[in-house]
């Protein structure tokens, strides 16, 4: 569902018998374009500096605590998401496959940073910073617990353990042929 239009990969149609050297030339380069493409947005990126927990917080992330923050917290006014059908937005991306893209040590630090100060990764962005500062727990007799949570870490949890069968399609490899590697 994201708004970013899909640049390549597209040769639906070059399937008529005067297209098939332009087929030729589109998947012999593709695959050089997009490294390059790559290379060069990522020369030319600015450096993040990733958020780190809050040290007071004592208790591990929670995905149950996750989902139902993600419930309560208004996510679902902006985002659709799988576990919640009855659903429709789209505000923001659909966050179904997400764990398919970021569930890696960087990823689940970006997605951390997001969450809880999208303006310090994109300054025009339309996320709303949700005040997702720790929560210290109280007991059923009103005194703190001793245990702290992170809600933005809970959220991250959650949106990180539903699984989805996303894969990336169509993505060339690193390896250039010694062709493409000339054509450079």
């Amino acid at each position: 569902s994201t708004k970013m239009p899909q640049f390549f990969l597209q040769y639906e149609h070059l399937t008529e018998e005067e297209d098939q050297e332009e087929l030729h030339e589109s998947l012999r380069f593709e695959p050089i374009e997009i490294l390059a493409l790559s290379k060069f947005l990522l020369n030319n990126s600015v450096e993040f500096e990733y958020l780190e927990q809050p040290r007071e917080v004592t208790e591990q992330a929670s995905a149950e605590r996750g989902r139902w923050l993600f419930e309560s917290r208004g996510c679902l006014a902006c985002h659709s998401h799988g576990e919640f059908p009855e659903i429709k937005a789209d505000q923001g991306p659909d966050l179904t496959g997400i764990a398919g893209k970021l569930d890696n040590a960087k990823g689940r630090k970006w997605l951390y940073s997001w969450i809880k100060q999208p303006h310090r990764y994109h300054l025009r962005t339309k996320m709303p910073v949700l005040f997702l500062d720790p929560i210290a727990e109280v007991g059923e007799d009103g005194k703190p617990t001793g245990a702290v949570t992170d809600p933005a870490d809970d959220i991250v949890e959650y949106l990180l353990s539903v699984k989805s069968d996303w894969q990336a399609e169509g993505v060339p490899g690193q390896e250039l042929t010694a062709e493409q590697a000339d054509a450079l």
